[in-house]
Formats: C-alpha cells, structure tokens, sequence
C-alpha cells in the first residue's frame, strides 16, 4: 500500500489511510462505504441511526424490568460515539443515572471481551444486560456468563 502504516495512530486513522490510496488509484470508480464516512471526492456513505437503534434497545431492555445495563465496545470510532450517546440519553430518559463505569472497552475478539466480563464479575460489578457494539463483543460475553 505505498505508506508504512507504523506510527499512524488510531484505526480510524489507517481506514481513512488505505481508503485514500485506493480512491486516487481508481478516482473514477464510485466508492460506497457502509455506516462509516470519509471526507474523500467520490467517496458515498450509507449509515445507520446508532444513536437512535441503541436508544431502542436500551428502552426495550427498561421495559422488560433491566436495569443495570452495561455497554460494551471495541474501538472509539465516530459510530460507537453515537451510540454512546444513545445510550446515556436512553438511560436517562428511562429514569436510570447514566455512569462512565458502564463503559467498558472490550478488544473485538472472544476472548478479549470475555476477559472484560471476567473482571467485571470478579470485582463484583452488578448488571443485568450487555448492549455490544460487535457481534464478536457478544459472544465473549456471552461466554463469560455462561461460566457464572
């Protein structure tokens, strides 16, 4: 790819990275990224309402009588930033107090997010639902519960 990606900083940094090498390799071909934008000529974007889906889930969660939800998440991109953002306002429209200990950055592998989980149920961290933002996030966790 041209460039070393040594000593570029965060993912979001190397995506946009590798994103502009391919677009001025190919600048007439129409780009079309799925819930992640770039600022890059020719380059569309399609995304989801993270702010507002996690919204949902967290007052689904409240209506069947959870609580203590805990959110879980890999990497800080602008997508997990909506969502937590959808998370605290969803926590605190349902009358519950939003906290930075609920959370709790978890690598995007099983064991990774199944070691977070470990920790939190051997220091006695109280909860009664995961939110994750991957589906591999949810599956250690998953794990990790299925062990208690």
């Amino acid at each position: 790819m041209g460039h070393s990606e040594k000593g570029m900083g965060s993912t979001e940094e190397i995506r946009r990275h590798k994103m502009h090498e391919f677009t001025l390799r190919a600048p007439a071909i129409p780009i079309i990224t799925v819930n992640g934008s770039v600022d890059i000529e020719n380059v569309y974007s399609v995304c989801c309402d993270d702010k507002a889906g996690i919204g949902e889930a967290v007052d689904y969660l409240v209506k069947e009588g959870e609580e203590k939800i805990i959110f879980l998440y890999d990497n800080m991109t602008q997508s997990t930033k909506r969502k937590i953002e959808g998370f605290a306002l969803a926590l605190e429209r349902n009358g519950i107090r939003f906290s930075d200990e609920l959370i709790i950055n978890a690598t995007d592998t099983l064991k990774g997010s199944e070691e977070a989980l470990d920790g939190l149920l051997e220091n006695g961290i109280k909860f009664d639902s995961v939110i994750a933002t991957s589906d591999l996030i949810a599956l250690g966790a998953q794990k990790a519960l299925e062990k208690k």
